[in-house]
């Protein structure tokens, strides 16, 4: 990182990051969130002991209190992204949920830089909120992404209505699950969905169906798209336009029922 000695390492740049996690977001360090840094330090320098980690996160803290910190978060942050593959980074995102849960109050602000963090390295896993991993991302969570952007994106909001049209048509994809396991993807997506993903994931799901599904599927989806946008009404001019959009993507341009 520039403006610091040769001595400043990537794991370095992840202590600034957990520590801008802890103390920035109520300008409180507690002792559990201290020893959940060092902790997960630790655990990223394999042969060094809990002193060594201890010194990296003190020297760390002394940066943090003295520099241009908003600046030097940044800078870590991208260096990061850079630098780990995308399971160390998914790791680096599980280090920090368990910093901001370490106090046992995990605050709105801390929940938002955890999101900035995921948007930032590119990780759709989100923890949970309970600290335990979140399952893996499936095409399933993709179909989900894609039914909740649409019924969500005409009025931002999301009826009682909708959100079972959703899950009936989920649980067709996969009979095998229970509609708890597939409240269950759901509300993963929907938590991906509250940290306002970019269009770049949008579109990686978007290619995610294409690659996974033959066009008979590709149909089928469209028509449930169809069916949710009708499960509270008429379908609006920016849902013909989704659907549009989805079936030239998926190079099915066909008409589904006069709708496109």
């Amino acid at each position: 990182m520039s403006g610091h000695n040769d001595t400043w390492t990537r794991t370095h740049d992840l202590a600034l990051i957990l520590i801008a996690l802890a103390y920035g977001t109520d300008r409180r360090l507690a002792d559990e969130e201290l020893d959940a840094i060092v902790d997960a330090i630790a655990g990223w320098r394999p042969g060094r002991n809990a002193e060594e980690a201890k010194e990296i996160v003190m020297e760390t803290v002394a940066v943090y209190l003295e520099s241009d910190v908003e600046t030097e978060v940044i800078n870590s942050i991208n260096t990061l992204r850079q630098v780990l593959t995308p399971d160390q980074r998914k790791r680096a995102l599980d280090d920090a949920a368990r910093v901001a849960l370490a106090d046992g109050v995990y605050l709105g602000s801390e929940r938002s830089l955890v999101s900035v963090l995921a948007s930032a390295w590119d990780v759709k896993q989100l923890p949970f909120e309970d600290g335990e991993d979140e399952e893996e991302w499936t095409v399933m969570h993709d179909l989900g992404l894609l039914f909740i952007a649409l019924a969500h994106g005409t009025d931002s909001d999301l009826s009682d209505k909708e959100i079972a049209a959703i899950i009936e048509r989920m649980s067709q994809w996969q009979p095998d699950k229970s509609e708890k396991e597939i409240r269950s993807i759901l509300r993963h997506v929907l938590q991906f969905y509250a940290t306002q993903p970019a269009d770049r994931d949008f579109g990686r799901s978007i290619t995610a169906i294409r690659m996974s599904f033959p066009i008979p599927q590709r149909l089928a989806v469209l028509d449930d798209l169809l069916y949710v946008a009708r499960s509270d009404g008429e379908i609006t001019d920016h849902e013909r336009e989704m659907i549009a959009t989805l079936s030239h993507a998926w190079g099915v341009g066909v008409r589904l029922n006069g709708v496109v």
